[in-house]
């Protein structure tokens, strides 16, 4: 039995299609591979603030702990969006993605419940009532 190599071939199924100086990859059927949106750094960033909000605050949604001596942000920016760190995570992951652009006037209140989040965010972006596909 030999010792295992440091260095590997890693096989890809992808073709690279180079044209008059534009490029893309096409899949191993013969499809051109969309790639991934970029994420929109105003929802990334209001999505950050809200979990450091919710982080300055004391509490913590993991935990089964009572929440006693949870601690108002004194700041109006940590205080601006804490609800939407218990945004769904499909939501999030989404936002994070690219895939999901959260609207600038969050003016209602964000429901708890993940499938009227859901709901929610498909009427704001058609493309967010199946984050996954």
């Amino acid at each position: 039995m030999s010792a295992p190599s440091s260095s590997g071939v890693l096989l890809v199924p992808t073709r690279l299609v180079v044209r008059g100086g534009r490029s893309w990859l096409k899949g191993p059927d013969g499809k051109s591979i969309v790639p991934p949106g970029r994420p929109d750094r105003s929802s990334v960033k209001v999505l950050r603030l809200s979990h450091q909000a919710l982080r300055a605050t004391g509490a913590d949604p993991t935990s089964i702990r009572p929440i006693r001596n949870v601690r108002m942000p004194k700041s109006p920016k940590q205080r601006a969006k804490p609800d939407l760190a218990f945004l769904a995570p499909d939501l999030q992951k989404a936002v994070l993605m690219g895939e999901l652009r959260l609207p600038s006037d969050l003016s209602q209140p964000l429901p708890l419940s993940w499938a009227k989040q859901r709901e929610l965010f498909a009427r704001c972006d058609p493309s967010a009532a199946n984050p996954r596909s």
